[in-house]
């Protein structure tokens, strides 16, 4: 997908452009890759620590994944 790729790109050249993690993330999600989805959303809350509908959508991805506690 190119802009899988445009992101990707995107990120390297600056890896402080947290604009570009979440729709990047949204793409890895939508391909079933929700360990990558949850890096990225994970960038983005160390910038936005206070993002319920980010953490809710890490949350979810999370269970999707199988990661749960315990």
């Amino acid at each position: 997908p190119i802009a899988k790729i445009a992101y990707q790109e995107g990120i390297l050249c600056d890896p402080n452009e947290v604009s570009l993690y979440l729709p990047l993330s949204d793409i890895y999600a939508k391909e079933l890759n929700y360990k990558d989805a949850m890096l990225y959303l994970t960038k983005w809350l160390d910038k936005h620590p206070n993002d319920k509908k980010v953490m809710e959508k890490l949350g979810q991805y999370s269970v999707k994944n199988n990661d749960l506690p315990g």
